[in-house]
């Protein structure tokens, strides 16, 4: 697949509980210019992060994720928020994702379990291997000049590449590029008789390329659609886990360019950090120094 899934650090700027009331955020302090996605979205937030100090969590808990279940993941307009979400059940309380199970039964829609291995027949791209390319491509440059472009076999697992810096998947792919063609340049004189595995033959060395036609053909039509219309609204939850980089600096876009913001507390505005620590501002060296508690000259 050629999905491109970007996380920043949105989901969690939603979920750092400066306030339990959402219009405290315009009224006593400018966090929100960190809340890219809006002042609403803060709802299922401001409730979930209230579920932990009030009376019933466990309860309360289940609530939100029925909630958010059935219908309240779609205000979302960004994947990431759901994948927080689903995170954030997964590692809930035995207690709170047994009620939920057990209160919708067959009608859960989003958090449900899956595994590394759905969607992997799909992968048909990572599927060209030895027995799959023929020999004669000694150089795998048949299908194209560009080693992005070409048929190359991968020596990791589908799971697995998409989670490398893409500086590794590189010398990987050159790697095996180098090494084939190497073992190519030696064997394919071997073979004095083309043959291919549309038909019965009893030479060696002879490669089941149209295998790879065929599943090519199956996944991107009838497995595509089968995965969309059975897992539904987690299919989006597959593609991310199977497509996002953490290793990519341009999916991976976890940063901010301020880490400081005000609060108004009894009419008097303090600045504080992420942690709600407030920050001592300096007007030059030697303040700091004295605060310190060293002498300055």
């Amino acid at each position: 697949m050629s999905y491109l899934f970007s996380k920043t650090l949105s989901p969690e700027l939603y979920d750092l509980n400066v306030y339990y009331e959402k219009d405290f955020y315009t009224l006593y302090s400018n966090y929100g210019e960190f809340l890219q996605e809006g002042i609403d979205t803060l709802d299922y937030f401001l409730e979930y992060n209230k579920s932990n100090v009030i009376f019933d969590p466990i309860n309360n808990k289940v609530d939100i994720f029925k909630d958010l279940d059935q219908g309240g993941l779609d205000s979302y307009n960004q994947i990431q928020f759901k994948v927080f979400w689903y995170e954030t059940f997964i590692t809930s309380m035995k207690e709170v994702q047994e009620r939920f199970k057990l209160q919708l039964g067959d009608k859960v829609k989003f958090f449900k379990e899956i595994s590394d291995n759905i969607g992997q027949l799909r992968n048909v791209e990572f599927l060209p291997d030895e027995s799959i390319l023929p020999i004669f491509d000694i150089d795998f440059n048949l299908s194209s000049d560009k080693i992005e472009d070409q048929l190359i076999p991968i020596n990791v697992h589908t799971t697995v590449v998409n989670k490398l810096r893409p500086q590794t998947q590189k010398m990987l792919l050159q790697m095996s590029l180098y090494t084939n063609s190497v073992y190519r340049h030696n064997m394919y004189q071997i073979n004095d008789t083309f043959s291919d595995s549309k038909e019965a033959h009893g030479n060696n060395l002879v490669s089941d390329y149209y295998h790879y036609e065929r599943i090519y053909n199956i996944a991107k039509e009838d497995l595509e659609a089968d995965l969309t219309k059975h897992f539904q609204d987690v299919y989006d939850l597959i593609l991310w886990y199977e497509n996002y980089n953490p290793q990519n600096p341009v999916s991976n876009r976890q940063d901010v360019d301020k880490s400081n913001f005000s609060l108004e507390v009894q009419n008097v505005e303090r600045y504080v950090d992420f942690l709600k620590q407030e920050i001592t501002a300096f007007q030059n060296v030697k303040s700091f120094i004295n605060y310190l508690g060293v002498s300055s000259e």
